[in-house]
């Protein structure tokens, strides 16, 4: 299934509470980015902020540039190597380390600069084929179902769930049966464990959590 059927979840939703003029397009990019670059569902207020800038801005480079410098990723994944930061991308969006000749294609240009971790993730996610495709999609479609949550019921999650909300993600796979799984944990976890308001560090949009 194309990732553009994956993203109908969030055309409701964003057309019922957003009053931005963001495209959808560009949140449906928002989404697919904070699934690969994060590992975790995107926040309304974060996908909202996001989807503004690539809708104002005609440099797709540099706006990814900036979603990816955070807080979020210093305090999570700053301490990683170059090859480490890549197979966590690839184990966001499929569960698995990426093959030695992608794994050393991708180092390279992140260590000569030719390219962002962040833009990276972009082009990693737009090269999903079959299995990993569908791995992809399934785990858009459970993050869009997190983020539905978190909108309906004027939720923000927190630091400290941070952890919770990626392992959900990475319980998805490219079979069908885990995204039934993966709705159930969404049902059952973010009612009980979502933090209502934010400490003193940023998420990727810039707004602070715990």
């Amino acid at each position: 299934m194309a990732l553009k059927f994956r993203y109908l979840l969030l055309a409701f939703l964003f057309s019922s509470f957003n009053t931005s003029a963001a495209t959808q397009d560009s949140i449906n990019l928002v989404q697919q980015m904070y699934v690969a670059y994060y590992g975790r569902p995107g926040d309304p207020s974060g996908i909202e902020f996001w989807a503004e800038k690539f809708d104002s801005s005609s440099n797709l480079d540099a706006v990814l540039d900036s979603f990816g410098n955070s807080q979020e990723y210093s305090d999570n994944f700053g301490s990683l190597d170059n090859e480490a930061l890549i197979n966590s991308l690839f184990q966001q969006m499929y569960n698995r380390d990426a093959e030695p000749g992608g794994l050393s294609f991708y180092v390279g240009r992140l260590e000569s600069g030719e390219a962002t971790l962040a833009s990276i993730a972009k082009q990693i996610a737009d090269g999903s084929q079959e299995l990993d495709l569908d791995s992809l999609n399934n785990k858009i479609s459970v993050a869009n179902s997190f983020t539905e949550q978190l909108a309906a019921d004027d939720l923000s999650y927190s630091n400290a769930d941070i952890a919770n909300a990626q392992s959900i993600l990475a319980s998805v796979s490219n079979l069908s049966e885990s995204v039934t799984s993966g709705l159930d944990l969404v049902t059952e976890w973010v009612p009980t464990t979502i933090a209502s308001t934010f400490g003193t560090s940023q998420w990727g949009d810039g707004s602070m959590y715990n």
